[in-house]
């Protein structure tokens, strides 16, 4: 069935497909629901993608529990209807930023295994966005940013993909107010430097009295910016040159060389959705798609409460359209950042209006 529009028709607006839980027989029949959307001759959100597009499925190994979308059954409805439309699915994310956390393919892969994303047995191939070493990031400037000449740093695998189907599901972000769509694209297909400007408004900084005089970080520096002082036998960091690379902290040892993590959420939020911006700007824009999870209250963890509005599943071509809806249905539990949707709209990233169509079997 087809649902009331939120906004006058008139207007420009988004189309939102949402799928309901709201009663034990629509939970029952949320796969059939989720099916139909994408695959139903009415619907077909799944036709964006044509014969031998590369479609990139975006998934969180660090942080949401994907597995449930595997076993529930998800993830495969995507697969095997692009499969047989003679695409090449495959899942993906980027390493975390942190150098001894899961910073490259084969530490990372582990989450992926664990999740039956990867391995022998698995379906569907598994990749990083950004490279082997994680370390694989492309520099795009952001058009129509606030600030000059504006730089963000994705992962490079971002340019070999022909489509993207971007799975999010809500939680708090106490930087962002909510992740969803927006998130998934500004921190998960940013590269380690993107994500670093994300939490860091200024370079790294050396701590003297750490500082072992090794000279490790001299030479993996890129741009020259370090030097050392024989008589204080320390590093320097010239922050008129520096680029903000990251490669001196992951050769540091003992924390001589740290990131002050002093970001605000107006500088989180403001970097967020440039990065969103520039890896949409990388994909062709009709041939993107947004599914945002809104259900399993205890797994949302909404302020610790459980959600009185919308239940469900909502897809989109639109990043900030579904967001926007993800936002207003939940009753703005989590104090969503108008800053975040302000400036998405102002940098053209999606639409604030939307009209919602209920879809169940």
């Amino acid at each position: 069935m087809i649902g009331k529009a939120t906004m006058s028709e008139k207007d420009e607006v988004s189309n939102i497909y949402a799928i309901s839980l709201d009663t034990i027989h629509s939970r029952e029949k949320v796969l059939e629901s989720f099916k139909n959307a994408l695959t139903h001759i009415h619907f077909r959100l799944l036709k964006i993608f044509d014969n031998e597009d590369i479609v990139g499925i975006k998934v969180d190994l660090l942080n949401d529990p994907v597995k449930s979308y595997l076993n529930d059954g998800f993830f495969k409805v995507i697969t095997d209807y692009l499969k047989e439309k003679n695409t090449y699915p495959f899942f993906c994310d980027t390493t975390n930023r942190y150098k001894d956390r899961k910073n490259n393919f084969i530490s990372f892969y582990q989450n992926a295994i664990n999740c039956n994303l990867g391995g022998p047995k698995a379906e569907t191939p598994f990749n990083t966005l950004d490279g082997i070493n994680g370390l694989y990031e492309i520099a795009r400037e952001v058009p129509g940013s606030k600030f000059k000449k504006s730089i963000t740093h994705l992962a490079g695998g971002l340019q070999n993909l022909d489509g993207m189907i971007v799975f999010s599901k809500l939680k708090c972000h106490n930087m962002a107010g909510c992740s969803g769509a927006i998130m998934s694209l500004g921190m998960g297909l940013a590269g380690k430097m993107g994500k670093t400007k994300l939490f860091s408004k200024t370079p790294p900084r050396v701590n003297e009295s750490k500082c072992s005089y090794c000279r490790k970080c001299l030479h993996r520096c890129p741009v020259n910016a370090i030097t050392v002082d024989e008589i204080s036998r320390h590093a320097f960091i010239d922050k008129t040159k520096c680029i903000n690379c990251g490669k001196c902290v992951d050769v540091s040892k003992f924390g001589s060389i740290t990131y002050d993590w002093n970001a605000d959420p107006e500088h989180f939020q403001t970097q967020l959705v440039e990065n969103a911006v520039a890896a949409t700007s990388m994909i062709n824009t009709n041939k993107q798609l947004y599914i945002n999870f809104l259900m399993e209250p205890e797994d949302l963890d909404l302020n610790q409460t459980k959600i009185d509005g919308f239940k469900g599943i909502l897809i989109s071509k639109d990043p900030l359209a579904i967001d926007k809806a993800s936002n207003d249905l939940i009753g703005n539990r989590c104090q969503f950042g108008e800053l975040i949707f302000e400036y998405a709209h102002e940098l053209n990233l999606g639409k604030l209006k939307y009209k919602i169509h209920h879809i169940a079997y």
